[in-house]
């Protein structure tokens, strides 16, 4: 897969948030500047 074929899979990602919203990768990025964090659950 080339990197424009895995940035555009990647953009149309759907990502839940803690609140249970849900959200495309590609709508928060043309917002501003993006920063995802995975955090593993421990216990």
């Amino acid at each position: 897969m080339a990197l424009t074929e895995t940035y555009q899979a990647a953009m149309d990602a759907e990502v839940t948030f803690s609140d249970g919203t849900d959200y495309r990768l590609r709508n928060l990025w043309e917002k501003g500047p993006l920063l995802l964090v995975f955090l593993r659950h421990f216990g």
